[in-house]
């Protein structure tokens, strides 16, 4: 197979994939409703965390079987190659230590400009597991389906700089059907997908995007107690404001703030440099 075929296929493979992983995943996530007991059609309904974790495991378990089918008998590479080849322990601290910096750094940032308030705490052991899980299986899905999957094909086919954009504005898009996603929402999650991807255009590696993505989610969410992209769940911490704007982020949480922007623009810059200087990448 010469290298111009390679460029023309990468791409064609991640259109190939989108209709069955609509079918596929959404016939998992059918299921869950089914086993659950809930009704598909009122998606409003609120859902226990118990519910919303059994949810997003078929959604997992779908998209594992999807992108592990692909990679096999499309792509005719091994499931390892998709970013688990190079497992470095300093890239799983560096990804939850990131996490939490940006999060409590902007967590005290907002309590002292008085656009958040503390409400009360509230501790529950089951619940913290129950969003362990939950977070730590959405990173896992989208990084493997986004960074890992799209990604990965379209950097054998197009400049990678190009390539990432694109996975970026996938990713944003992802959410559009989440409450209170608009257009500062929108650019704040394609800038995420910068950051989560940047790393990895460098590395093929997925273990620090899906870490720093559990490490963001969980002490934004189940933390600090922000929505998560639109999302409300359990937290620890209770909070409140009194106008929604872009320095709170309003109802769409953290991911709404100018504060979630700058921060990742900053961090991404950081990863290109370090990369770039201390890594044997630019060949």
């Amino acid at each position: 197979m010469n290298h111009k075929h390679i460029k023309e296929i990468g791409w064609i493979r991640v259109i190939q994939i989108i209709i069955p992983y609509i079918l596929i995943v959404g016939s998992f996530q059918l299921l869950a409703y089914f086993i659950l007991g809930l009704n598909i059609e009122n998606n409003l309904q609120e859902k226990t965390i118990f519910q919303k974790l059994i949810i997003v495991l078929f959604t997992f378990l779908g998209t594992l079987i999807v992108i592990g089918l692909f990679r096999k008998y499309i792509d005719k590479k091994t499931f390892k190659s998709l970013g688990f080849e190079n497992i470095l322990r300093n890239d799983i601290y560096l990804g939850l230590l990131t996490g939490f910096f940006i999060m409590s750094f902007s967590f005290l940032m907002l309590l002292f400009f008085n656009q958040i308030y503390f409400v009360k705490f509230d501790f529950d052991f089951s619940k913290i597991i129950f969003s362990f899980l939950i977070f730590s299986l959405v990173a896992v899905t989208e990084e493997l389906l986004i960074r890992g999957y799209i990604l990965n094909n379209l950097m054998v086919s197009i400049n990678k700089y190009l390539a990432l954009a694109i996975s970026a504005t996938i990713f944003s898009l992802m959410h559009v059907a989440n409450d209170d996603y608009g257009w500062f929402p929108a650019i704040e999650l394609f800038i995420s997908g910068i950051f989560l991807g940047i790393s990895y255009i460098y590395t093929k590696n997925l273990v620090f995007p899906i870490v720093f993505h559990f490490s963001w989610n969980f002490f934004q969410g189940t933390v600090f107690g922000f929505n998560v992209s639109g999302n409300r769940s359990y937290s620890m911490l209770h909070q409140s404001r009194l106008h929604d704007n872009i320095w709170n982020g309003g109802a769409f949480g953290f991911e709404g703030s100018i504060f979630s922007i700058v921060a990742q623009i900053i961090m991404a810059m950081l990863i290109y440099l370090y990369w770039r200087k201390y890594r044997n990448v630019f060949q």
